[in-house]
């Protein structure tokens, strides 16, 4: 469907209806009732940390249903990955610096940098060498080439990655409204006002 998705006429509300919105009433819209889903098993810890957090957030709106399962996981997911493609691309930019928990992919970027960075010294000392009454190219520099172009790969395919998922979160953000935008319009009715204080304010 093309052009501005509709905006759920629960949000509307919470932002405090049409009259200030300037949409009107959607009422053959579907209207399940607010509930908070059922955190699937297969999230990992991350992700049910997410859920816990954006559960807690979203509960007093009132917008959750347990129609909004999947896309709730998926975001939850996503937030859980690419706070671990993060942490793989900051170690293998930082390939010297010990680390307990590897991933095999950044394990092989180590081997290639260890690679790459032996062969970089001996490279250093001369890109050819002389052979009979031949030059011929310095062995190592094909060792060089070949690891810089294998960490460069890596390290692209991560932020490939990093960026789809990146990508597929501002998606899901936009399904429950879950953007900047939209949480600076939400408005959540507080509690009843005290009588006591009301009292006092208006004979003060």
């Amino acid at each position: 469907m093309r052009g501005r998705k509709p905006i759920p006429s629960k949000i509307i509300d919470i932002r405090g209806g049409s009259k200030h919105t300037h949409r009107p009433p959607r009422r053959d819209e579907p209207k399940p009732p607010a509930a908070i889903p059922k955190c699937p098993r297969h999230l990992d810890k991350e992700a049910k940390k997410e859920w816990r957090r954006m559960v807690k957030e979203l509960e007093p709106l009132g917008v959750l249903t347990r129609l909004d399962k999947a896309v709730l996981a998926r975001y939850c997911q996503g937030s859980a990955k690419l706070a671990a493609l993060k942490e793989e691309l900051n170690t293998i930019k930082n390939p010297e610096l010990e680390s307990d928990s590897l991933t095999v992919r950044a394990e092989q970027y180590r081997i290639d940098y260890q690679r790459w960075n032996q062969a970089r010294v001996e490279t250093a000392k001369g890109l050819f060498k002389l052979k009979g009454t031949k030059f011929i190219e310095n062995p190592y520099l094909k060792i060089e080439r070949q690891s810089f172009t294998q960490m460069m790969i890596t390290e692209n395919k991560i932020r490939m990655e990093l960026r789809s998922i990146d990508e597929q979160m501002r998606r899901d953000e936009i399904e429950m409204g879950l953007t900047p935008s939209s949480r600076s319009r939400v408005k959540v009715a507080g509690g009843q006002p005290d009588k006591g204080n009301e009292k006092e304010r208006f004979f003060s």
